[in-house]
């Protein structure tokens, strides 16, 4: 599947689960749909000539910068703190030991709800519950849309 349709679907699973789960105004639901529909491409990242991951290469940067500063800031404005560079620099660290070292194998690994669970496991504790479900939701979405959904 292309990745636009992914992008596509991933927008809108994260927006109904938020939608049917939580109480969430327009402009949430704005943030969750983008959310999700980048977390939907995150299963294409073990394949180097994807769309997803040419366009998650050049947004990873500033996605762990924004994960950094909410997980330090919350929604106010403060001075960024050495717990969230570390936070940064960990972020940035693991992608590159995983995408650029390790390369694992395209449908491998990342196609898995367990990788799926990880991932939301792990936005829950730096961004909370509803972006952890968005995530999830996007990342589920991909392996549904691919037929490849598989526990581990």
């Amino acid at each position: 599947m292309k990745w636009k349709a992914h992008f596509v679907i991933g927008a809108l699973a994260a927006v109904v689960l938020i939608y049917i789960l939580e109480t969430a105004g327009l402009a949430t639901l704005a943030v969750v749909a983008l959310f999700g529909a980048f977390s939907a491409l995150l299963p294409d990242l073990d394949l180097e000539t994807s769309k997803g991951r040419k366009l998650l290469d050049i947004s990873f940067i500033p996605f762990a910068m924004i994960i950094a500063y909410v997980s330090g800031c919350g929604t106010g404005i403060c001075i960024p703190t050495i717990s969230m560079i570390t936070m940064f620099l960990v972020l940035v660290g693991l992608y590159f030991v995983i995408f650029m070292l390790l390369k694992p194998k395209h449908r491998g690994i990342t196609h898995t709800i367990f990788l799926g669970l990880v991932y939301a496991i792990g936005l829950n504790i730096i961004v909370g519950q509803t972006f952890a479900l968005a995530g999830f939701a996007g990342y589920v979405s991909h392996l549904i849309a691919d037929r490849q959904v598989k526990f581990l």
